[in-house]
């Protein structure tokens, strides 16, 4: 008899869709083509189910957006970045990169978006903290 599946396993689909549709930056905000070339790779990587690549890349991106001091690119690819590291059945990390993603964007008066407490919400489920969640 096969076993309904569980709320992480739903989630994490939902949290890919998600992914894709992110990554908007302002208006205001000049291309940045590392940045973009980075963030791109990511989600392409993320698309062909090689989150360890994805990983790399939005790691790479989100160095970058902290650079540039871009608090909308921080919260969008830290996002991605712990959704690919969800993908990657690396919990701790992802919980790591939402945390560190929130202390970012208070540092520098953004809000976090919404999809962040989602992304957190799956991975303290996976870890059996569905309270905390």
């Amino acid at each position: 008899m096969r076993q309904a599946p569980g709320l992480a396993a739903l989630l994490l689909p939902a949290l890919l869709l998600i992914t894709g549709c992110r990554g908007h930056r302002a208006p205001d905000t000049p291309e940045d083509s590392a940045l973009a070339q980075a963030t791109a790779s990511g989600r392409q990587s993320l698309e062909f189910g090689r989150p360890k690549q994805a990983i790399d890349q939005y790691q790479k991106a989100y160095t970058l957006a902290l650079a540039r001091d871009d608090a909308q690119t921080i919260g969008d690819v830290g996002f991605n970045l712990a959704v690919a590291q969800l993908a990657d059945d690396d919990v701790a990390g992802s919980l790591r990169t939402a945390r560190r993603t929130r202390d970012a964007l208070a540092a520098r008066a953004t809000a976090a978006p919404a999809e962040l407490d989602l992304v957190q919400a799956a991975a303290l489920h996976r870890l059996g903290r569905d309270r905390e969640a």
